[in-house]
């Protein structure tokens, strides 16, 4: 469900803050930090999460990052 998208998360990401989701490129999952892109709803993120995307994580994730996941993968 996920290729090419992946969970991502704020620097500053506390327990109960959203995650994000963002366009990987070629380089792939950033778990350590230093990602290359912004998340969809345009929100500077610090490092990606290992947890695949899901429906069940999409309920607990940032609305619009959701939105926009949703709309670029139904085409």
């Amino acid at each position: 469900m996920s290729h090419g998208y992946a969970f991502c998360e704020i620097a500053s990401a506390a327990p109960g803050t959203p995650w994000h989701i963002r366009r990987l490129t070629h380089v792939g999952k950033k778990l350590a930090g230093g990602v290359d892109t912004v998340a969809l709803c345009n929100t500077k993120v610090a490092r990606d999460l290992g947890a695949e995307i899901t429906f069940h994580h999409l309920q607990h994730c940032c609305p619009t990052c959701s939105r926009s996941y949703a709309d670029e993968t139904s085409r």
